[in-house]
């Protein structure tokens, strides 16, 4: 699954990978982001391989804080 944000402040990339279940891959890509800290948030998908998408997005949400870049 790919997944685009494009706004007045970002412009970012997501690709997630799945088997289905589980997530198997992540990776990501800024191209326009308003702080230096966002690109961290790439690094962060990894945090995603592993998880079950079969729970919901609830789920999943729950395992990582708010803000964590």
């Amino acid at each position: 699954m790919t997944v685009s944000l494009y706004d007045d402040f970002h412009d970012m990339i997501v690709e997630i990978d799945h088997d289905g279940s589980v997530v198997t891959a992540t990776a990501g890509a800024m191209r326009r982001f308003p702080k230096d800290t966002c690109p961290g948030a790439v690094a962060l998908l990894q945090q995603f391989v592993g998880c079950d998408v079969t729970q919901g997005r609830s789920a999943i949400a729950g395992r990582f804080s708010r803000g964590a870049h």
